[in-house]
């Protein structure tokens, strides 16, 4: 029985004048981690660390709201932290005091000190939202670069030493993270000049080794994960580093933004142009450590850019990033990758959040605002399993995924738990009819994501036409890990063989062979 709400949406779009059609092939061909979509903190000057509060109840809200996930606390701005960690500081002695993102001098490599104070706040949000962390150690980049081969970060200014003051500081307060990783795109530039700083792999891989030893007397049993290597021929220095580690890394590292835009934010060659990447780079992690798993370790629209806003053409932070992250996601799992860590939970436009002033900084009751991408990886914890299927569309502007089994989040749609689900990502702009697979019977269960008055530009989303919040307030008294917890918009509800209409560029998750609601 199709539900009433399902035909008043149906009365309130255009006749579909296109068609289209979804199949699914039998057999699992993935199976992602629970918390597969991830997210990250850079520790950036320019992305406001220093002045941001991440105990943040607000912040911590978004978080839990994203459980099961992993909060990654690494990026540039982790290469270049000093760990002051004794009262008073004083191993950053030296270092100037932060200044404001937007200031001048302020950028990714911009030195900075962690104290025990924010190293504190880090471990309150992912305690408060129920995420597990991983926490990136500094190389020592600029002592590194200046260096360059001779660098040893086992014993050199910046390396080896730096580390263990944190291991100590840790231990002492009775913190152990869920896993380290050690050193951000190594293998990309030089910090003044842009060019290659003449660090190999092979330092990286030693200084690997040598950081395995000492979190197996500090802080036994936490994992490790890496290289984290950036754009600069990461296939050539994963291939010379992964054969001289001496122990497996949990999972291997790599960072993959694609780079869309405002001209091919729905372009579905655009969106394909990963495929090259993520066939070597899946190749050379089954072939050269087949014992770690595959992550995108750090993934966004486009690259942030020093101001953090991504630049004048690109998506960040509107709704048309959407559309790409939903994909990046999906078509990642279809390929082998387990994991998915986002850039970034707050700091820079092209994050899940955002303070309200968009400044980067946040006090500690500070409410913030939440950008559409947030609602995409809300939605998919809520709706799609683990169990990666093959699914295929007769139109290439209709992307479809499949999947199988109980959606990770403990707020699950009843729904979707043990169900099959469909995720259709569609990049055209007009109404699409779609025949949903063949041989099933039953209802399915559907929420569309599309933007607030068409304008895949704004910054506004609509869920089954229902406008989302826009921002997260949490008040006294209210539980973060609670705010944001089950999906407050009701599914369209209908027979699986009365297919689905589709608005223009939107996202649509689909639970089927599910009862009726209605």
């Amino acid at each position: 029985m199709t539900s009433f709400f399902h035909t008043l949406l149906l009365l309130s779009l255009p006749i579909a004048s296109l068609s289209a059609s979804v199949s699914v092939l039998p057999g699992v061909i993935n199976i992602v981690d629970k918390e597969f979509s991830s997210f990250n903190i850079d520790p950036s000057c320019n992305r406001g660390f220093h002045f941001t509060r991440f105990d943040n109840n607000n912040l911590a809200a978004a978080a839990a709201g994203l459980v099961p996930a992993r909060l990654r606390f690494g990026g540039s701005g982790a290469d270049e932290l000093t760990y002051g960690l004794t009262d008073g500081s004083p191993e950053c002695a030296g270092i100037s005091p932060p200044t404001p993102p937007d200031s001048p001098g302020c950028s990714y490599f911009t030195r900075g000190c962690l104290n025990a104070t924010h190293l504190e706040s880090i471990f309150t949000l992912a305690r408060t939202s129920g995420v597990d962390l991983i926490v990136g150690v500094s190389f020592g980049l600029i002592e590194a670069c200046a260096a360059g081969p001779s660098y040893n970060w086992k014993t050199d200014v910046g390396g080896g030493g730096n580390a263990a003051n944190l291991l100590n500081g840790l231990r002492n307060r009775g913190y152990k993270p869920w896993a380290f990783e050690l050193g951000n795109e190594i293998n990309n530039k030089n910090l003044n000049t842009g060019s290659p700083c003449n660090i190999t792999a092979s330092q990286q891989a030693d200084a690997f080794n040598a950081f395995a030893e000492m979190v197996a007397v500090s802080l036994p049993g936490t994992l490790l994960v890496g290289p984290d290597t950036g754009g600069a021929y990461p296939q050539e220095w994963l291939q010379a580093l992964l054969p001289l580690l001496t122990q497996p890394l949990h999972a291997i590292t790599h960072h993959v933004y694609n780079g869309v835009g405002k001209k091919d934010y729905n372009s579905y060659a655009q969106l394909d142009s990963i495929l090259s990447e993520v066939k070597w780079y899946t190749d050379t992690v089954k072939s050269l450590a087949p014992l770690s798993a595959i992550w995108a370790g750090e993934n966004g629209p486009s690259g942030g850019g020093d101001d953090g806003t991504c630049g004048t053409s690109s998506v960040c932070g509107v709704f048309a990033s959407s559309l790409w992250y939903a994909d990046d996601m999906a078509l990642r799992a279809k390929n082998g990758f387990v994991a998915h860590q986002r850039q970034d939970l707050f700091g820079g436009m092209y994050g899940l959040t955002n303070s309200l002033s968009t400044t980067m900084a946040l006090g500690v009751d500070d409410p913030i605002s939440i950008h559409p991408d947030y609602w995409v990886s809300f939605l998919l914890k809520r709706t799609l399993g683990l169990a990666v299927l093959n699914a295929t569309s007769s139109d290439p502007e209709l992307r479809a995924y499949a999947y199988s089994g109980s959606p990770p989040s403990p707020f699950a749609a009843a729904e979707c738990m043990q169900a099959q689900q469909l995720l259709l990502i569609y990049l055209g702009n007009a109404t699409l009819s779609v025949s949903l697979p063949s041989g099933v019977t039953g209802t399915f269960a559907a929420w569309t994501l599309s933007s607030d008055n068409d304008d895949p530009f704004g910054v506004g989303a609509r869920l089954n036409y229902v406008l989302l919040p826009s921002t997260i307030d949490v008040k006294g008294g209210t539980d973060p890990r609670t705010f944001l917890s089950n999906i407050t918009v009701q599914p369209i509800v209908a027979p699986v063989s009365s297919g689905i209409i589709l608005p223009p560029t939107s996202t649509t998750f689909i639970c089927y062979g599910v009862a009726s609601s209605s």
